[in-house]
């Protein structure tokens, strides 16, 4: 089976900030991948693009820009919140 728009897919991968050799920023496992419909508007689309025409069981390694992804840090966007709003 090859991934294609609509397939549905459950991966387990590990992301890495900037290069290979850096932490793991996030990792998912065999018994909690990440799982989710291609095309439908859930992933970013170029994380998308990476994984069309992948088979069951391939390998994958890529890497994803800032402007692919969620863009450029910006200070600006960042807000300090009260917890009592959270409550």
């Amino acid at each position: 089976m090859i991934i294609e728009d609509k397939t549905f897919v459950s991966i387990k991968y590990e992301l890495r900030f900037d290069s290979a050799e850096n932490d793991v920023v996030e990792k998912t496992t065999d018994d909690n991948p990440l799982s989710f419909i291609v095309g439908t508007g859930k992933m970013m689309p170029a994380f998308e693009q990476k994984l069309l025409n992948l088979k069951i069981k391939d390998n994958f390694n890529f890497i994803l820009k800032p402007e692919e992804a969620y863009g450029m840090h910006n200070p600006e966007g960042i807000m300090n919140l009260s917890i009592e709003v959270f409550m």
